[in-house]
């Protein structure tokens, strides 16, 4: 059956592509785009106490986007990912094993572009990316500062935007990510509704937003368990926030502003805020919490030199008045290539070791980007020290340092006797216009406290790895 799935999908997207396709084909403008990354890696990061892991592995992913408008008023976009484990035959990640048959082509999205008669209005509606606003740290892809606290997902939902003035514009959008997956087959969805009001003005970018989520006390998906992120970083035992809950929807909010001035050029700032809340049916459910961050860049002809510092709340040492940790969806921010999501593939093994984004945790990161010694070869140079905020006492109850997310130990959990030192030297040399090669490197000194009455309190690991990228 998987295999006729996949059949399925390759006939439709060579149809699409082929020259005969239309309902109107002549009138409907195709464009494919995507990329290739071929990646391997060489990394330690056991730190001295998870037991043997392998220290290298071979991936690959392949994100091809098809692009068709119709006019500029109608138009759709679906985009096809495939990931590959070099060897690996698990369920859904066969390919990468000998014979690479595989069976691991997915749709990340699917979505129609539309604009409202006789207005300004645009809708967007189907499986989408939804991002909300953000700043603070380097993007390996494009090496602007730009990167997301709160919530970079895909899902199913709607979107529309518009401008209100000439420099002022609204996006509204509702996102449904989980539905009907209880046998109850009622009151087990999950809603969430927000808006985005950026302000610009020449040399000022100031993005407010909001957002509001809903869900059922059924839902066994979204129902924001004590281990769904790393805001939620001690499992007290089963349940989610609806279980049980007589006004039957758990409500969560959030709320924050991303600014950019680069009226001073060539000085750049950026401040970010973020804060988020959910209350649960029992005190030890309920979730809080805020984040703040804020840079500097000056650029020069020859390197971009920069810093930026970041805070954010942590627990308070008692697990059973909740958590002081903002609560996040689905974050992405590229602080550090080995400790959060700053690497350059974004299939990437052995890093993100601290989490996706940076709750319970504060740090200082100064960085060099944009720098050349040889044609087409680029270098970024960061130095890090950061730390938890988290209360000592939560030792005793994490355990072995590690969070559990959906029941697998993934990310490290910092107290406040706990800190970071991290140094990564990323470099990328543009072989041709459609390939790229980067090589990363990056070392990182973890510092454990007494409060986890650890044999060592302090370990090295590293993480080498190089990706080759066609881009078309």
């Amino acid at each position: 059956m998987q295999r006729k799935n996949i059949l399925s999908c390759l006939l439709i997207l060579l149809c699409l592509l082929s020259p005969g396709f239309s309902c109107r084909a002549d009138a409907v403008e195709t464009k494919i785009m995507g990329f290739t990354d071929v990646t391997t890696q060489l990394a330690d990061t056991t730190f001295g106490d998870r037991g043997s892991t392998d220290i290298f592995q071979g991936t690959q992913r392949s994100r091809i986007w098809l692009m068709m408008n119709a006019s500029e008023n109608v138009g759709g976009t679906m985009m096809f990912e495939l990931d590959n484990i070099w060897g690996r035959d698990a369920p859904g990640m066969q390919g990468g094993q000998l014979g690479a048959d595989g069976v691991n082509i997915g749709i990340k999205e699917a979505y129609i572009d539309w604009k409202i008669p006789d207005s300004t209005i645009r809708v967007r509606m189907g499986i989408l990316p939804f991002i909300l606003p953000g700043i603070g740290a380097i993007n390996p892809y494009t090496h602007e500062v730009d990167s997301v606290t709160t919530m970079w997902a895909r899902g199913a939902g709607v979107m529309l935007s518009g401008s209100l003035t000439e420099n002022i514009d609204l996006t509204t959008f509702w996102l449904r990510p989980a539905n009907d997956n209880s046998a109850d087959g009622f009151m087990d969805n999950a809603d969430m509704g927000g808006f985005i009001l950026p302000f610009r003005w020449e040399g000022f970018d100031i993005r407010p937003w909001g957002m509001v989520s809903f869900s059922g006390r059924n839902d066994p998906v979204f129902t924001y368990r004590p281990t769904l992120t790393p805001a939620y970083p001690v499992h007290t035992g089963p349940g989610t926030l609806t279980e049980d809950n007589p006004a039957d929807y758990a409500v969560g909010w959030w709320a924050g502003v991303a600014a950019t001035v680069t009226a001073l050029d060539p000085w750049k700032f950026g401040l970010d805020f973020n804060y988020g809340n959910i209350r649960g049916v029992t005190e030890d459910m309920n979730r809080s919490g805020w984040y703040v961050s804020a840079l500097a860049e000056y650029k020069l002809d020859a390197v971009v030199p920069g810093l930026l510092a970041w805070y954010a709340s942590g627990d308070d040492g008692d697990p059973h008045n909740g958590s002081e940790r903002m609560p996040t969806i689905l974050g992405n921010w590229y602080g550090s290539a080995m400790g959060f999501s700053g690497q350059f593939d974004n299939f990437a093994w052995q890093s993100q070791l601290v989490g996706l984004e940076p709750t319970g945790t504060w740090g200082v990161s100064a960085y060099l980007r944009d720098f050349s010694f040889i044609p087409d070869v680029t270098h970024t140079l960061r130095a890090l020290f950061y730390g938890g905020t988290n209360d000592d006492n939560m030792a005793g109850y994490v355990g072995d340092g590690y969070t559990k997310v959906l029941g697998t130990p993934t990310w490290l959990y910092l107290t406040q006797s706990d800190h970071v030192v991290e140094v990564n030297f990323n470099t990328t040399w543009k072989v041709y216009d459609n390939l790229f090669w980067a090589i990363e490197a990056s070392w990182m000194n973890l510092h454990r406290g007494n409060c986890w009455d650890l044999p060592s309190h302090r370990d090295n690991g590293y993480r080498i790895a190089s990706t080759v990228r066609f881009v078309f």
